[in-house]
């Protein structure tokens, strides 16, 4: 096996698309590819291409995509991976199968999985009973009641907390590690209900492991054995274990928790076939929210969301099911209930 390293391998593949592809073509797969080689020095430990393995293009995945990247650039970034790591076969630089590791969304502009609501409620009733008050129990009710991306909710601190009037203000601060999707357009007070109140203040004052981050702030989500504001995918791994279907009812991949990767090894959750993302989540529960008749207008304040994208992106209710939505807020003499 050859062994190049990712700055090596991807200078010798763009130049050889120099020679039969136009320079904007050879541009994007550049923009591209410089995200895996920012992933690869930062999040491994290895030396050269040939050293990765199914698991790092699963563990990439997870680092590189955030809640709201669309299916279609998904697909264009994995799609080029794809390429490369084909040449990089053909150099004999990776595994043969490496390249076929690199999954993409189905379509350009299919949306992704959601969370239903009535699996969201089976996930919540066992955490109430089994795992109440615990940092996964805290995190789940929180992205699935106040409709926050998985960074929204890694930058909360306790501070940000208004126990009394049972309300979260998000802020935007990047200088300290803690940037918002759309900066400061997505600061917002999200108003929270009591018995979310009562989760995060039996979390705080029972299981919160005490921890001040390096710019003096107290993170609200803290890993059990952490000693630091959890990195984002630390975050999504607790997602990807919480919906492993195992989790409440029988396995339907036939396997045992004693055979299975995705259950016995630490952060492999991702590995189950059936496990979802925190986007997942964030798409089921606008679904929700939209089905128990909130306007759509508030779903966008509260999920900081434009009203456009909602409809392009999120809202996944059928047109009987919005038409009964708009009905909701019509007067009774224009059809309204």
């Amino acid at each position: 096996m050859n062994e190049l390293t990712p700055e090596t391998a991807i200078e010798l593949f763009l130049d050889d698309k120099r020679k039969t592809a136009a320079e904007s073509t050879v541009g994007s797969y550049e923009d591209r590819l410089a995200h895996f080689i920012e992933w690869f020095n930062t999040e491994t430990d290895y030396a050269h291409l040939h050293e990765l393995d199914g698991m790092d293009i699963r563990l990439w995945r997870v680092w590189r995509f955030d809640d709201d990247h669309a299916d279609a650039y998904i697909k264009a970034v994995q799609d080029s991976l794809r390429v490369f790591l084909r040449w990089c076969r053909d150099v004999e630089a990776v595994d043969a199968q490496l390249p076929e590791k690199v999954s993409s969304p189905e379509g350009g502009q299919q949306r992704s999985a959601e969370i239903p609501a009535d699996r969201a409620t089976a996930i919540l009733e066992h955490l109430d009973r089994y795992q109440y008050a615990s940092v996964e129990h805290a995190l789940f009710h929180t992205l699935w009641y106040c409709l926050l991306r998985v960074g929204g909710a890694r930058a909360i601190d306790l501070g940000d907390i208004d126990w009394e009037n049972d309300r979260i203000q998000l802020r935007h601060r990047p200088s300290e590690g803690t940037p918002l999707k759309n900066e400061y357009d997505s600061e917002r007070e999200i108003a929270i209900r009591p018995t979310t109140r009562e989760i995060l203040r039996d979390y705080v004052e029972q299981n919160r492991n005490d921890v001040t981050d390096e710019y003096g702030r107290k993170p609200l989500f803290v890993a059990p054995e952490g000693t630091q504001r959890p990195h984002q995918n630390t975050l999504r791994n607790y997602i990807y274990a919480l919906t492993r279907p195992c989790l409440h009812r029988e396995c339907p991949h036939e396997t045992t928790p004693d055979q299975c990767d995705a259950t016995r090894r630490k952060n492999w959750a991702c590995e189950c076939p059936s496990s979802e993302s925190t986007h997942a989540i964030r798409r089921g529960a606008i679904s929700w929210h939209l089905r128990q008749e909130t306007g759509k207008q508030v779903v966008s304040d509260r999920a900081d969301v434009e009203p456009d994208t909602l409809d392009a992106h999120y809202n996944t209710l059928s047109e009987g099911e919005k038409a009964e939505v708009r009905r909701s807020e019509l007067p009774d003499e224009l059809g309204g209930e």
